[in-house]
């Protein structure tokens, strides 16, 4: 899906969304707090989309006038969303303060807090969190939307593939990187969980590119270390591809690619270019930083508590060489992660 908004006056809302299909038209859905949600066909005639070869007819503009929202320029906090996907294409918010400022946010975990969630709802206009569903046209159109200037994006997005994206939309490039033992062990507990639960489509918002794990996860023997051994070397190909060093994928590697001794190295360099980095076992060094960029802190003040449950199982994956193998360039990325920012801390005064 790709869409833009052209602008919004006061009086008029006006963009465009054109859905994967290029023969098919969408709808958009209007949301205003304390409302029915209202729904609006994309079908007006874009020339302009049909020159650019972005959709066959171009039909697929809107406009959010007083005929949809009579009392529309009397509204603090109206939001546009496709009506199918319900992805958030624009939102209008005028209280609350919030930052004008553009983020992504590179978070290598599956599960992203819940009081950083609410804060950075909080703290901007519009947010995507969990952005590595999102397609390649839809995560264009989000970072190239000149109309959302208070945005956070955050995810396991490729680095490679969105960078010059990133960098030309004058985004602040944030990463946050954690234990790859804790992180695999968390996913792993995770995906246990989905594949025993009798409704799993509320956890699938966290697993895309881990849906070869799920079957592995839910028979593991956690509390067998013998077992959990012996599940481990019996993996197939697709399950060994699932867990192999996932952030250095993130940070090193072009999609689809699996991790290279030399990726260890680019994926360093990427991470020593961006504006703010940090670990989860130093969340409050990160956090102080990131506040004094952005003037506020977004995370919230929930401690980074890890669960037993997770430490237990982080330290017998350990103790199995096929783990420590699969994740060999993640563990030493992470190191050497972890020894630039304790350097870089002993510096400070």
């Amino acid at each position: 899906m790709l869409f833009n908004v052209d602008f919004d006056d006061g009086v008029i809302i006006a963009g465009w969304v054109a859905p994967d299909n290029p023969s098919e038209t969408t709808q958009v859905r209007i949301i205003v707090p304390g409302r029915d949600e209202i729904e609006v066909q994309a079908g007006n005639l874009r020339q302009d989309v049909v020159d650019a070869s972005f959709h066959s007819t171009g039909y697929v503009g809107f406009v959010i006038d007083s005929s949809v929202l009579p009392d529309i320029q009397l509204l603090d906090d109206i939001e546009i969303v496709e009506a199918k996907t319900r992805i958030s294409i624009y939102r209008r918010l005028r209280t609350g303060h919030p930052l004008e400022r553009k983020v992504m946010l590179f978070d290598s975990t599956v599960l992203q807090r819940r009081d950083a969630i609410r804060n950075i709802k909080i703290n901007f206009t519009i947010s995507y969190v969990n952005s590595e569903r999102l397609g390649l046209e839809t995560m264009t159109g989000i970072l190239n939307n000149t109309t959302n200037t208070s945005v956070l994006v955050s995810g396991r997005l490729s680095y490679l593939r969105y960078r010059h994206l990133i960098q030309s939309n004058n985004y602040l490039c944030v990463a946050l990187l954690r234990d790859p033992l804790e992180e695999l062990a968390e996913r792993l507990l995770l995906l246990k969980l989905m594949g025993r639960s009798a409704a799993p489509n509320v956890l699938l918002t966290y697993i895309t590119g881990l849906d070869p794990l799920i079957e592995f996860a839910r028979d593991l023997p956690f509390n067998d270390p013998k077992g959990l051994l012996k599940a481990f070397r019996n993996m197939d190909e697709a399950q060994r591809q699932a867990i192999v060093s996932p952030m250095v994928r993130m940070f090193g590697c072009n999609v689809g690619e699996l991790p290279r001794p030399a990726d260890t190295g680019a994926a360093l360099e990427n991470i020593a270019s961006m504006d703010v980095v940090g670990t989860y076992s130093r969340l409050g060094t990160f956090r102080a930083l990131l506040s004094a960029t952005l003037g506020v802190d977004i995370f919230g003040n929930e401690a980074p508590a890890t669960p037993s449950t997770v430490t237990a199982l982080a330290g017998a994956l350990a103790k199995i060489s096929t783990v420590t193998d699969l994740l060999a360039q993640d563990l030493a990325f992470y190191s050497y992660a972890e020894e630039a920012i304790s350097a870089a801390m002993a510096l400070t005064p």
